[in-house]
């Protein structure tokens, strides 16, 4: 699931929202469930950090960086863009809803999405042999398709053009 959100201004908080700390679109998380997290940029250099769940990732154009987080309890959670991205650095705020394994799924089809397959305990682990030769080759040298990078989420701006 990806998405972008934005912080709240000011004069559009709704009751218990928080000031500098609320977005738009809210990233929604299960509880007692190892998740992924995988983060980009699409300008410069940010981070994605929460620090009550011991997160901090870069995120860099062009690089697709993860990390994984296990939330035991339900609640809401704030972290922040940590790297001195521009202008409006101070103003890109992540919120987390934890909820519920039956409340993720919902907000899932919600949002029109379906849940991930889950990932079999035994699936085979693919074996990629090792490179001898001296000379290292690119994926495009070898015959194979580049990566095109994507972008699963981007930090929060709010700059006065609209970026």
């Amino acid at each position: 699931i990806g998405f972008t959100s934005v912080m709240v201004e000011t004069d559009k908080l709704e009751d218990g929202q928080v000031q500098l700390l609320s977005t738009d679109n809210v990233v929604v998380l299960p509880v007692d469930t190892v998740v992924r997290i995988q983060v980009t940029a699409s300008d410069v250099l940010h981070s994605f950090a929460v620090p009550a769940f011991g997160i901090k990732v870069d995120a860099v154009p062009g690089r697709l960086n993860e990390t994984w987080a296990k939330i035991e309890k339900p609640g809401v959670y704030y972290g922040q863009c940590s790297e001195l991205c521009g202008k409006d650095h101070g103003f890109m705020p992540i919120e987390v809803h934890a909820v519920s394994k039956e409340d993720f799924a919902k907000w899932v089809v919600e949002k029109g999405g379906k849940m991930p397959a889950p990932v079999a305990a035994e699936a085979p682990v693919s074996e990629v042999p090792a490179n001898t030769d001296d000379k290292i080759q690119s994926p495009k040298e070898e015959g194979q398709p580049v990566a095109t990078p994507v972008t699963p989420a981007t930090p929060a701006t709010s700059g006065e053009d609209g970026q």
